[in-house]
């Protein structure tokens, strides 16, 4: 596992689209360690244009720090929404499922859509990484609990058999969608067909409740 292929590659000089959705869901994207919301650049002009709105947040210091930290930030930021559906890459899928796990937000995610998230936590090397790279790298060990997520929440998990930062063994959980092999997980971010298509099954699936 090369460290920096946790990094997506994105321009740092060209900022996120705003979100300018004003029908459906609201989409919360969580990027995932050593990131910005940045990477969901090209999901963001794709959310745009079939009206979703959305929200990005930076949390836990780009996420290098705790896993508890991130966990409270993005707390702080979800607790006003009636109902969302979240959008996780790697680190941020576990910060989303672990969030609709606490019993103030049980039943208003309808959906949740890991790309490349090792869902139970990833093994990692190297107390001296912590010190290079932040607490989130020990934190991804886990093992976080999956288990007891609300049935009615729909977990989807969007996996690359190039993914060579994650093993896709790790990340497995719920109905998975596995992508050929040319998207590297850094590139997880950018499968805005696969992730619309989603995120707009779910949508009419709540229309029809």
């Amino acid at each position: 596992m090369a460290l920096f292929d946790w990094i997506p590659r994105f321009d740092p000089r060209k900022a996120l689209p705003s979100s300018t959705g004003t029908s459906g869901t609201p989409v919360v994207l969580l990027h995932g360690a050593y990131s910005t919301p940045k990477a969901f650049g090209a999901l963001a002009v794709a959310l745009n244009e079939i009206g979703r709105p959305f929200i990005a947040p930076d949390y836990a210091h780009y996420g290098t720090g705790a896993f508890v930290d991130g966990l409270r930030d993005v707390t702080a930021i979800c607790e006003g929404f009636r109902s969302f559906d979240i959008v996780g890459h790697s680190f941020g899928g576990i910060v989303g499922l672990q969030l609709l796990r606490q019993p103030e937000f049980v039943g208003k995610v309808s959906t949740i859509i890991g790309l490349g998230t090792p869902w139970r936590g990833l093994p990692t090397k190297g107390k001296h990484m912590v010190k290079l790279f932040g607490q989130a790298y020990e934190d991804l060990r886990g093992p976080f609990e999956v288990d007891d997520v609300d049935p009615a929440t729909k977990v989807y998990s969007v996996i690359s058999t190039a993914d060579k930062t994650v093993n896709p063994k790790f990340s497995q959980f719920g109905e998975v969608i596995v992508l050929d092999g040319s998207v590297a997980h850094a590139a997880l971010p950018r499968e805005t067909k696969v992730i619309t298509s989603l995120l707009e099954e779910a949508e009419l699936a709540r229309g029809q409740q």
